[in-house]
């Protein structure tokens, strides 16, 4: 289980990121494959320019907890910049947490909670 001190340092992450000027939309997710195959699958199929793992190995419970409450962080305040720049397909939805590919272990430590983005420069 991750510790309350610990979520909050991502929440600060996310925030940091999204403040830049540079940061025009973006999104909070979870996989269990390398950051750079879903980066490539965001790149592709959805045209975000950046991706950053905001905690890797972690067991799926734990980035299912994380993902949730950096969403929600994101929700929230419909004034802050983390809502207006988050995803607008995502940002007023619910949370459905993916159960990773069908070979991972919940319990292994494979699990990743990324941030992806694009700028408009």
């Amino acid at each position: 289980m991750l510790k309350t001190s610990r979520i909050e340092e991502y929440v600060e992450t996310i925030k940091a990121i999204a403040a830049s000027p540079r940061v025009s939309e973006f999104t909070i997710g979870y996989t269990s494959r390398s950051g750079r195959a879903r980066h490539q699958e965001y790149k592709y199929w959805e045209g975000y320019q950046h991706l950053v793992l905001i905690a890797d190995r972690l067991t799926l419970p734990d980035s299912h907890a994380l993902e949730r409450r950096l969403q929600e962080t994101c929700q929230t305040d419909k004034r802050s910049a983390l809502y207006r720049k988050y995803s607008p397909t995502r940002r007023d939805n619910r949370y459905y947490p993916s159960a990773g590919q069908a070979k991972s272990d919940p319990n292994l430590p494979i699990h990743s909670v990324y941030m992806a983005w694009w700028s408009d420069e």
